[in-house]
């Protein structure tokens, strides 16, 4: 499986941000010594660096421990992702059964090639997706049916649903915070898999409001919640200790910074998508020339090379 990143800086990287003069990236010592004019608008970020937040937090040698175990590199954006030999847990969050194997099955399958344990987590059954009116009270069960043979398809063995979510109707509440950082404490991932808590206005569709509401709710279990001994403190009374996220991936993000090349695992997801019957089944022969065409598209943006496929993320690390 291979990677590619794009910076964001770079020419011809469509829907491109460029560097400003105000950017914390930018190492401490080539920052600008006074915050920029209001006048340009609010800036992207706080004027108080990471850096310092952490240094301010060492006074207290008994927290020293617990400061370093803490989420301390936020701003690092474009990044590249971590080395697969680096990471041995993955954690994938979606709203929806489907979610992941449209936006990223065939990265899930080269992490499972590739030695790494792989956990979904469904924040719904997906009750209010296919076509059929005849059978919509064994939706949420045909989903879920669905959603492991996907998932098998993958290699994919550990396949979890939340319940009392209703499909369409997802919030990032606190309790599905709450609930996604339990998983997070249990598997103890390196690397998140999320959608984007940002609409994309570029494809709608990709844009859910349970897509958003999923992708914002594992954000803030990821950071702060799951490495914060002090929230929901009834977790560690049952065994489940703070957790340090080290890397996220981000599926439809209005700025994807880095494609992985997924030529080698599309037929699994082409088989993986297949098995979404209820979703997909009314496109027949067409849902491989269509996801093909998709992969065709990421692989030129990101210039994988001629006849090659892929997927793209938005990766922060974390530290």
């Amino acid at each position: 499986m291979r990677h590619h990143g794009v910076s964001a800086h770079e020419p011809g990287l469509k829907n491109a941000t460029p560097r400003t003069n105000y950017d914390l990236s930018w190492p401490l010592e080539q920052r600008p010594t006074t915050p920029p004019s209001r006048k340009a608008g609010p800036p992207k970020y706080s004027w108080r660096s990471s850096e310092a937040c952490v240094r301010n937090h060492r006074t207290n040698s008994e927290t020293e421990h617990y400061a370093d175990s803490m989420t301390q590199r936020t701003i690092s954006q474009p990044v590249a992702p971590r080395p697969d030999q680096e990471i041995s847990r993955v954690l994938v969050v979606t709203a929806h059964p489907d979610d992941c194997d449209f936006g990223a099955a065939g990265t899930i399958a080269g992490w499972v090639d590739a030695g790494l344990r792989v956990t979904i987590l469904l924040c719904t059954h997906g009750e209010q997706g296919g076509f059929d009116d005849s059978n919509r009270e064994q939706m949420p069960a045909i989903r879920e049916r669905e959603q492991a043979a996907a998932s098998a398809a993958l290699g994919v063995k550990d396949v979890r649903f939340l319940s009392g979510y209703r499909d369409g109707w997802l919030e990032p509440s606190w309790e599905l915070q709450r609930e996604i950082v339990e998983v997070i404490r249990e598997v103890q991932p390196q690397r998140v898999l999320i959608q984007s808590p940002e609409r994309s206005y570029d494809r709608i569709q990709a844009s859910h409001p349970d897509h958003l509401a999923a992708g914002e709710a594992a954000i803030r279990a990821i950071y702060p919640a799951a490495e914060n001994r002090y929230a929901w403190p009834e977790l560690i009374e049952r065994g489940l200790e703070p957790w340090h996220v080290n890397e996220i991936w981000i599926m439809a993000h209005p700025q994807m910074t880095h494609a992985v090349d997924i030529t080698d695992t599309f037929g699994r997801k082409v088989c993986a998508l297949q098995a979404h019957m209820s979703q997909t089944g009314h496109m027949s022969n067409q849902l491989e020339g269509f996801l093909r065409g998709w992969g065709s598209g990421v692989a030129e943006m990101f210039g994988l090379g001629q006849g090659r496929l892929g997927e793209s993320f938005h990766i922060m690390d974390l530290g």
